[in-house]
């Protein structure tokens, strides 16, 4: 198991995987700056106005910048930073998507649940609870009466790892390239006996995709994330190669089904059945890595 150093400011990485953020992401780097030591930025090709404005960042930040000269995709990328800090000396790394707004209390709280867990060597890493839309949905219900528990999966954003984890059990998984990365990194490191950890108390803002719901008769809603149809085939096709290489379960054929039903509710309901066909059937023939251009034209 790995060697747990008390985590601080002053040992913590962030960082934030790019891909042509918004305006606002300015200000949601400032106040992760504010929780950590430093901050490392990994853009995936966002085209020269992105990069003009990150270079900016990173001089009046004092944040660490690599550019990529293509969309090497959000496993890489996190593993480019992961890299980076390591280099860097930090025992900690935290990651973030670049549309999260982080709490003031994020790192906080995450410092306190590992410093209050029994065994902290086997934490293989701790994600934040998180406020869904507008209304203060959260992920799961916080509680009063429990600070953290354990979860068979957590997202990247807004997830603490003690960096010497990726010495013991590999980094994100490239093949992958966007979708799933997070769900195969949590598993991976159970199996090497590590527990996955949660925060109950929201600690930041996140979206799953474009949310929304649907009413079905009087009671039942149903969320529908509304991703795009590239970001379809991607997670329909890796959750298969998941599901086969760690065997199928209730909660994949769950996942499945209510991933199936929803996409009857949103936008562009054809293009992304269609991308979910032809993410199935790559995932039976064990194709993975980027989508290549030919089959993108298919769906978009």
């Amino acid at each position: 198991m790995i060697i747990v150093q008390k985590p601080s400011k002053n040992n913590i990485c962030a960082i934030v995987v790019t891909y042509f953020p918004d305006s606002n992401f300015p200000e949601r780097i400032r106040r992760i700056t504010e929780q950590v030591d430093c901050v490392v930025i990994v853009d995936n090709n966002s085209g020269s106005l992105t990069i003009e404005t990150l270079s900016k960042l990173s001089v009046c930040m004092n944040i660490d910048l690599i550019l990529n000269d293509d969309n090497f995709g959000i496993a890489k990328a996190l593993n480019q930073g992961v890299h980076k800090a390591q280099e860097l000396g930090y025992c900690w790394i935290l990651t973030l998507d670049q549309d999260t707004v982080v709490c003031s209390s994020m790192v906080k709280s995450l410092v306190n649940i590992i410093m209050k867990y029994s065994f902290p060597s086997l934490i293989g890493c701790i994600g934040s609870n998180f406020y869904l839309n507008k209304n203060r949905d959260t992920f799961i219900k916080e509680s009063k009466n429990i600070e953290f528990q354990e979860m068979d999966e957590v997202i990247t954003s807004g997830c603490l790892f003690n960096s010497t984890i990726f010495h013991q059990i590999g980094y994100f998984r490239e093949d992958f390239f966007i979708d799933c990365v997070d769900r195969e990194f949590c598993y991976r490191a159970k199996s090497f006996g590590y527990k996955i950890l949660f925060s109950a108390a929201p600690l930041m803002y996140h979206n799953i995709g474009n949310p929304f719901y649907v009413k079905i008769g009087n009671k039942k809603k149903v969320a529908c994330s509304n991703h795009n149809a590239v970001r379809r085939y991607y997670i329909s096709r890796n959750n298969l190669i998941f599901i086969k290489e760690h065997k199928t379960s209730y909660k994949s054929v769950k996942f499945y089904i209510a991933y199936i039903l929803s996409i009857i509710f949103e936008r562009n309901s054809l293009k992304k059945i269609m991308a979910i066909s032809l993410g199935l059937w790559h995932g039976i023939c064990g194709k993975e890595g980027c989508l290549e251009k030919k089959y993108r034209r298919l769906i978009t």
